[in-house]
């Protein structure tokens, strides 16, 4: 189809004729993207085993590097043995051995970026790490080798790990207290920050205080005493008793239901937050020291305050008068002054013996499961690691979408990468009984394309329900039983969008996930007269007789995609299907670019062309223009990317499939600020229009997500949410967002501001997270939204977060010209918490003109944006971003409030 652009229409004609053909996406990452951790090889297994992913930001097959403002050489023998094997250490000691770290998957050069549990940076920085994100989309951990120019002994930087997963994992905060640096006053934990330590903080001997010292988490005992001593980070938020600041200990939270979780660590909808692991469900909480059946004392060869008797400081108080520091001591009998003593209890604790570590596989030990799999290094295989992918196609889609579906999986099968294998299953069986079939075997896609794309023309509809869970049980027949750990499988599930849920499995997303296949899930819109008929007779009993009920039941397409670590997106059409099912495969090999801007030109004159720019930053380490068309046109097009310096590239990545409609172009930008130009030339008229991005590779991006406004999450109102971070998280920049209805093509709210000030729906001030509550703004229906961030003066990288130990860090400016984009999609019920009646309205915002310039060029029909115009943001956002939201990433899609 032809996209057509207006420079004057407040909504394009492109921008209606798009807005119905992309919905959400679950990403692997709400925060979703490449911020969030939710890799589909980090998984537990069989409730204790914890398998992890990592990078490092080096090539470990090239010469190792030495440590930031160190010594040790970085081999991968020293990351293996001398940093994750002595943090799998830890995490099995701290947790009474209820966790046990298993394969550590490893990538080089900080490939999947932040969609690791683990980052680790040979630079000098305060490693942080996200609450709760383990697999919850919500961030990663950041951890440096080096701090304040002063290299970590390898021994405190995996202790420094084990803290960080004590946030990221299992949601617990901080007990030690923030000292305050160059002069600055010591202040108390304000009321919009109970959860970050203070300045009249008082501490415990827990790795989640001194992670050098401790091996342990905080137990009841820790806060019996006087309530005085009672104020860390971790009580304010999960004490159940507020006057004494007592019920918070670690242990007593990781034990405890989040549902009984007290108000203050609850969010602004009543929920908490944190993940309850069935490791410690039903698990009767170690109340003293001497329950602790993995505790080891204290590590006090250094003899300062933790491991003395003397007395607590006193110090200026908030108001007047003094203030006692109140500072816990590890007990005198359990002082270790002996550092081969302390090995020694180490070794013993972990299942060896005084004399000698446990060996890894040795059953009942911390090792047991412990392995690392360097997975980009040919010596593990990776250059020979066989992507085994499965098309499962849903035959019983309505006849009005059969074909798109059928077209969908041959332009998978046709921009599949070289040297994968493709099968072709397709559910429910032509019996007319819920079922699937093999279609196709395991066929290698650079050999077989014909074959596969002739299975999947034979495949005919039929009007039963599909099984999902049959279909990828046949899948799972064709994998091989030497499956090596590099090894990659996807599933790619093309249905309809009506209803989206699939026949519920208790263990089936977690099987799923054990078997490192993420499910990437296409629903294709059905036109609205199918849409209306088959939801309220065909789907509903298709899935009741498929499960043996009398009633429709089943889990939301949403919630596979993101407990496998898969994805899902909606599209109008199959060519907007496979553009997405691509992006899933490109983020499943790694890539995870952020995008900047993009944009739809209408059909090219013969002889013409059209361009459009961005500005790089410096945070930028390449810019990627990325073309995609009609492969009918394939002959008439050719493709350039301008640098601000050096030589212009018109060469495509070998990536690219031109003859199947896909163009690609990289170039690195060495680190320097500028403009870039993305041009597609004509060498003679084309039948369709051109779709077109520009990305780059860079640390820092942003996710957007949404939440509430559904009856399936009754008193949770509407909220929108985007994330902004580099290596730090990114403060003070102007967040906004644009909502569409999808129906209609009107634009219902402009340039709404998300804050990041602690108020209302924003949790924490000044952390990069950014929010707005869309109470009473919006009635019942589907919505697109836009999101943009722009650094404006003011706008920081902010390394002081809650979570991080250490002194007060100095704030880095971060400079003009960066500007992010993303997007969600949501749908609002009728009677739910912050909707409004059917029949209201909602109001648009005053548009905001602090947005970027990017400039189009067309020969065949184009625009230019300029700041400084009161509708320049407005246009920006409509040409540039709502125009090709089928454009980007599918990670970063969420299909529904969630």
């Amino acid at each position: 189809m032809s996209l057509m652009r207006s420079c004057t229409s407040p909504i394009p004609a492109s921008r209606r004729a798009l807005a119905a053909t992309m919905a959400g996406l679950i990403a692997l990452q709400p925060f979703t993207g490449s911020l969030a951790a939710n890799h589909p090889n980090s998984s537990i297994q069989n409730v204790n085993v914890v398998n992890m992913t990592a990078n490092v930001d080096w090539d470990y097959d090239a010469t190792a590097p030495t440590q930031a403002n160190g010594t040790i050489v970085l081999t991968k023998t020293v990351v293996e043995k001398e940093i994750l094997r002595e943090m799998a250490r830890k995490m099995f000691l701290m947790t009474e051995g209820r966790h046990r770290v298993g394969t550590v998957y490893v990538y080089k050069n900080g490939r999947f970026k932040n969609s690791v549990d683990l980052q680790l940076f040979n630079v000098d920085g305060r490693s942080n790490a996200n609450t709760n994100a383990w697999q919850a989309q919500t961030g990663t951990s950041n951890n440096y080798l080096s701090i304040s120019n002063q290299p970590y002994s390898l021994t405190d930087y995996s202790n420094v790990l084990a803290h960080e997963m004590g946030h990221y994992l299992y949601g617990l905060l901080d007990e030690y207290r923030e000292e305050p640096s160059g002069g600055a006053a010591r202040t108390s934990a304000p009321a919009t920050n109970l959860g970050g330590p203070a300045g009249f903080d008082t501490t415990k001997i827990t790795i989640m205080h001194l992670s050098n010292v401790a091996t342990r988490f905080s137990v009841a005992e820790d806060y019996a005493g006087d309530p005085a001593a009672n104020n860390t980070a971790q009580a304010r938020v999960f004490a159940t008793d507020r006057t004494t600041l007592r019920g918070g200990s670690a242990w007593e939270v990781l034990t405890r239901d989040p549902a009984n979780d007290p108000p203050q660590a609850k969010d602004s909808n009543g929920v908490s937050p944190r993940i309850y692991f069935d490791a410690f469900k039903n698990m009767t909480p170690p109340a003293t020291l001497a329950s602790l059946k993995y505790y080891l004392g204290g590590l006090c060869t250094i003899l300062f305050t933790p491991c003395t008797d003397t007395p607590d400081a006193s110090v200026a108080g908030p108001t007047g008068g003094t203030v006692t520091l109140f500072d816990q001591r590890v007990p005198a009998a359990d002082r270790v002054t002996d550092a081969s003593v302390w090995q020694s209890r180490l070794w013993q604790k972990s299942g060896g013996s005084a004399s000698q570590d446990a060996a890894d596989g040795a059953v009942g030990a911390a090792f047991e499961n412990f392995k690392v799999v360097w997975a980009d290094s040919p010596t593990q295989g990776a250059t020979a690691a066989a992507a085994r992918n499965a098309i499962i196609v849903n035959r019983s889609v309505p006849a009005s979408v059969f074909q798109q579906v059928i077209d969908t999986a041959v332009g998978i099968v046709n921009r599949a990468p070289s040297g994968s294998q493709l099968s072709i299953i397709a559910t429910p069986l032509l019996t007319e009984n819920a079922g699937a079939e093999i279609v196709l075997g395991l066929t290698p896609t650079d050999s077989g394309k014909d074959a596969l794309i002739s299975a999947l023309r034979s495949i005919k509809r039929n009007d039963d329900a599909p099984a999902l869970q049959a279909a990828y049980n046949q899948f799972v027949t064709l994998l091989p039983a030497n499956r090596q750990p590099v090894d990659t499988s996807e599933v790619f599930f093309i249905t309809q969008r009506n209803g989206s849920f699939y026949p519920p499995s208790v263990d089936f997303p977690a099987k799923v996930r054990a078997d490192r296949v993420p499910f990437t899930i296409t629903e294709l819109q059905v036109p609205a007269a199918a849409r209306v008929a088959k939801s309220a007779l065909q789907l509903p009993v298709g899935v009741a007789r498929a499960l043996g009920l009398t009633t429709a039941a089943g889990s939301a397409f949403s919630d596979l995609a993101k407990a496998t670590g898969g994805h899902l997106n909606v599209a109008k059409s199959s060519e907007e299907a496979i553009k997405e099912a691509q992006r899933a495969s490109d983020f499943s090999a790694g890539k995870s670019p952020a995008l900047v801007a993009a944009t739809d030109f209408d059909a090219g004159a013969k002889g013409g062309k059209s361009s459009f720019s961005i500005q790089s930053t410096v945070y930028d380490k390449s810019v990627t223009a990325k073309w995609y068309f009609d492969p009918v046109d394939a002959a008439k097009v050719s493709f350039k990317l301008t640098p601000p310096q050096g030589s212009v590239s018109t060469a495509v990545a070998a990536e690219s499939n031109v003859a199947q409609g896909y163009a690609v172009i990289t170039l690195p930008t060495g680190g320097a600020a500028g403009t870039w130009t993305a041009e597609v030339t004509y060498s003679d008229a084309t039948t369709d229009g051109v779709s077109a991005e520009m990305l780059t590779d860079s640390s820092v991006q942003m996710t957007a997500s949404a939440s509430g406004g559904s009856t399936a999450n009754a008193g949770k109102p509407p909220v929108l949410m985007a994330r902004l971070v580099g290596d730090f998280p990114v403060a003070g920049a102007l967040v906004t967002a644009d909502v569409t209805n999808i129906d209609t093509g009107e634009l219902v709210l402009s340039k709404v501001v998300l804050k990041d000030d602690g108020q209302g729906v924003d949790s924490r001030p000044n952390d990069g997270s950014y929010a707005v509550d869309l109470s009473g703004k919006l009635p019942p229906g589907d919505y697109e939204v836009v999101v943009t961030a722009v650094s404006v003066n003011g706008t920081v990288f902010q390394p002081n977060q809650v979570f991080i130990p250490g002194g007060i860090q100095p704030t880095i400016p971060v400079a003009s010209g960066l500007s992010r984009l993303e997007f969600a999609e949501f749908s609002l019920d009728a009677g739910a918490q912050g909707v409004l009646a059917a029949s209201s309205g909602g109001s648009a915002t005053t548009p905001s003109t602090n947005t970027p310039t990017v400039t189009l060029n067309s020969s065949s029909g184009g625009c230019t944006v300029s700041n400084g115009q009161q509708d320049a943001g407005l246009l920006l956002l409509l040409l540039v971003a709502l125009v090709g939201l089928g454009l980007r990433r599918n990670t970063r899609r969420v299909s529904k409030f969630d």
